[in-house]
């Protein structure tokens, strides 16, 4: 038998009550075939959970390599992108969290100082797993209640995050050459339409294969 007293007085992170809802919860599983091209999210916070296995990371020009038990917090307007191990394939969570703001900090930004961020769940990684698989369940019912609660967890991750990175071990600069940023934010913008490398070469004011080179260089595709 144990009792504890919960301080109530705790002031929580969130400014004037503008909480974060997820709007997308996903989860990759260990299949060493699987891949996201690389991309950006305008209006949303990405949050990701390495279940097992191992993910390799390109986020804003930086290569990163993700192990099971880990958390990768990107912020939106960053590109990034993410494949599995072949040699270690993972399972990989996904959660966004849309229009909530955070003390002292942007909107829709959890991070201080710095854009994108890997964090070791350590001790916490039964908690925040079990967290995620809850979410996932109470987030496919679809009703009132149970998106309620989805949030509420979502709070409670977010919080645990926030105060993790103050003990971070990893810091990476941001180091996004702005050129690059621009192709890949008009890509992200105008996917929709059909777009071939004369046209958006012509929209940059540059040749086709200056537009090629410059791709290639930064994102070792063409």
């Amino acid at each position: 038998m144990f009792r504890y007293k919960f301080d109530h007085a705790e002031e929580h992170i969130f400014e004037d009550n503008r909480l974060p809802f997820i709007s997308h919860v996903s989860l990759s599983n260990d299949d060493y075939r699987w891949a996201s091209p690389v991309h950006l999210h305008n209006d949303c916070l990405e949050i990701s959970f390495i279940e097992k296995g191992t993910a390799f990371y390109t986020i804003d020009m930086q290569p990163m390599t993700a192990r099971a038990g880990e958390v990768v917090i990107i912020h939106p307007d960053i590109m990034h992108t993410v494949t599995s191990s072949p040699d270690d394939p993972s399972s990989l969570w996904v959660i966004h969290a849309m229009d909530f703001k955070i003390k002292g900090l942007e909107p829709t930004k959890l991070l201080k100082n710095r854009d994108f961020l890997v964090l070791a769940m350590k001790e916490n990684q039964n908690f925040v797993q079990a967290l995620f698989h809850e979410i996932r369940f109470l987030f496919h019912k679809r009703d009132s209640h149970a998106l309620r609660i989805v949030n509420f967890a979502l709070c409670m991750l977010m919080s645990m995050l926030y105060d993790m990175q103050e003990d971070a071990e990893l810091i990476i600069p941001d180091s996004c050459d702005p050129f690059a940023k621009e192709i890949m934010t008009y890509l992200n913008e105008n996917y929709m339409h059909k777009l071939t490398l004369e046209s958006i070469a012509k929209h940059f004011h540059i040749s086709p294969s200056h537009l090629s080179h410059e791709f290639s260089k930064y994102f070792s595709i063409s």
